[in-house]
């Protein structure tokens, strides 16, 4: 069994009015007058952020620094050509000069490290083998009874 359906009665709209009541803030009473708060009825006010603009900035360089990062360039320069004769001026270099803020400096410095190493390297090298050799030689000779 099936019930009867009811017709449906739309009820008729009625607006419903906001009601505001006033707020009240108890303050103090003071010599100076103090600011009085802001109220805000219904949504709170939506303050849009500042947006940040980034620029480049092209670095500039006194004229001061840039003659004492060539004067620091020639130095490493003529450290790397004194290292030639002077093996210790490469290792002198590459500390001094393998932080550098020039980038020359820099460069040199690294290349002196490089040159005090395969030197080093060369020169063990080179004195192994001439010690070898010649003992080599010299118990050749007592050995084979030329001595």
């Amino acid at each position: 069994m099936q019930q009867p359906q009811q017709p449906f009665v739309q009820q008729p709209y009625v607006p419903v009015q906001p009601v505001y009541q006033p707020v009240y803030v108890a303050h103090q009473q003071q010599d100076m007058q103090q600011p009085q708060p802001q109220h805000y009825y219904g949504a709170a006010p939506y303050f849009q952020p500042q947006q940040q603009v980034y620029s480049e900035v092209n670095a500039f360089i006194p004229a001061q620094e840039d003659a004492a990062m060539r004067e620091e360039e020639s130095t490493a320069k003529l450290l790397f050509i004194l290292g030639f004769l002077i093996g210790w001026a490469w290792l002198f270099a590459y500390f001094k000069y393998k932080s550098s803020r020039s980038n020359g400096a820099r460069k040199f410095g690294r290349w002196s490290g490089v040159a005090f190493l395969t030197s080093l390297l060369l020169s063990l090298l080179f004195g192994v083998a001439f010690v070898g050799f010649y003992m080599f030689v010299i118990l050749g000779s007592i050995v084979g009874g030329h001595f």
